[in-house]
């Protein structure tokens, strides 16, 4: 461990602490008058490393002219700087003191890890203990191999039953167009290694039926014939009852619609002769 330069006199006792292994110089504070009057450090892990020079009183306000100050370090430092002659004058950017600034620093790759000095009621004199940063490895990462699952069935356990595919249909019925349902005979067996094109076993089914399907025809047919005519018949009764409706319908309205004193067509208003007669008292034209 090594120490950076120190800044003041050589009044008073000398002090020197440092931070545990691992850790920094986090903070310093205390108060500054004309002169650095007390002094107090704090180490990154929470370490009070301790007070020196004269502590402001705990009662009583502080005296005129001094003042309270807090540094902070964000991380490790290597360097810093301060005044001071007889006496350390200011720290950083507190205190009163005229002397020059003087810049301290660790040597390279260390960084401040503590302080060292001299105190009595001032903070006579003041620099750093230094430190080599200690770099603490991450756990080693332990390699972990696959699990292997075992996919041996468990004693007892058999393979499923094979599924019988059918190789023949029962009979079925088909609807055909203008015909009606028509039983078709069950499909040709087929043998399981052979592979079959649904559309050409419809098609085999339906040949192999074509007698009974050309009987059934010529009965439906016939019965369709029938129900055709009666269905014309039918539809023309219902057409001529709609006509006399339609038209008994329209002469009663026509006859509503006209204005008693209205004449029907061709016929002449009250008192009027018919047309190609004369008015009465006078004789037929042509007479």
């Amino acid at each position: 461990m090594s120490n950076t330069a120190l800044v003041g006199g050589n009044g008073g006792s000398p002090f020197s602490k440092s931070c545990p292994t691992g850790s920094y110089l986090k903070m310093l504070s205390g108060t500054t008058g004309d002169n650095v009057n007390h002094l107090c450090a704090s180490c990154s892990n929470g370490t009070i490393l301790g007070c020196y020079g004269k502590p402001p009183s705990l009662t009583a306000p502080l005296p005129a002219g001094v003042s309270p100050y807090t540094i902070s370090f964000d991380g490790p430092m290597n360097s810093y700087y301060m005044a001071g002659s007889t006496y350390l004058t200011k720290i950083g950017n507190y205190g009163k003191g005229s002397d020059p600034r003087t810049d301290v620093y660790c040597p390279e790759g260390t960084y401040i890890n503590g302080i060292a000095g001299r105190s009595g009621d001032l903070i006579d004199k003041l620099g750093f203990t230094c430190s080599t940063p200690v770099f603490t490895p991450p756990p080693a990462l332990t390699p972990t191999m696959p699990t292997v699952v075992d996919i041996t069935p468990a004693p007892g356990l058999t393979q499923p039953p094979s599924i019988a595919i059918p190789t023949s249909m029962p009979p079925v019925s088909v609807s055909m167009p203008g015909v009606g349902p028509v039983m078709v005979n069950a499909v040709p067996t087929v043998p399981p290694s052979s592979v079959v094109d649904p559309a050409a076993a419809m098609a085999a089914a339906m040949a192999a039926s074509a007698n009974g399907a050309t009987k059934t025809n010529g009965t439906a047919g016939t019965a369709k014939e029938s129900t055709i005519k009666t269905s014309n018949t039918l539809l023309y009764i219902m057409l001529v009852v709609v006509a006399i409706l339609l038209g008994g319908v329209a002469y009663s309205h026509l006859g509503r619609s006209r204005p008693n004193n209205m004449p029907y067509p061709n016929m002449p208003y009250p008192g009027q002769p018919y047309p190609g007669q004369p008015y009465p008292g006078q004789p037929y034209p042509g007479r």
